[in-house]
């Protein structure tokens, strides 16, 4: 896995961890 969408999908979870609101 690329480590540039690696660092997205990360990115975009821990916004849907901290607002799932978002």
């Amino acid at each position: 896995m690329n480590e540039s969408i690696n660092h997205s999908c990360n990115f975009l979870l821990a916004h849907t961890l901290f607002f799932p609101w978002h």
